[in-house]
């Protein structure tokens, strides 16, 4: 099990680069907030954790609305 992964969510149009940021584009291993950082080019942002995932867990992404087009 690769536990180095970036995480990625793909828009289906142009977003306000300024809205995707780490209050908008994050991820939780239960209720736990997983640190990271969120880049965004194109219509892809990027979580990439700052430590390395942990094998056979679950982890959730979220998109909030303050992310906008």
């Amino acid at each position: 099990v690769v536990t180095n992964k970036i995480i990625t969510a793909t828009f289906n149009e142009t977003m306000q680069p300024s809205s995707i940021n780490e209050t908008t584009y994050y991820v939780k291993k239960g209720s736990t907030l997983i640190s990271g950082t969120v880049t965004f080019s194109g219509i892809t942002a990027v979580f990439t954790p700052s430590s390395l995932l942990e094998a056979n867990t679950v982890y959730t992404a979220t998109v909030t609305r303050g992310a906008t087009d």
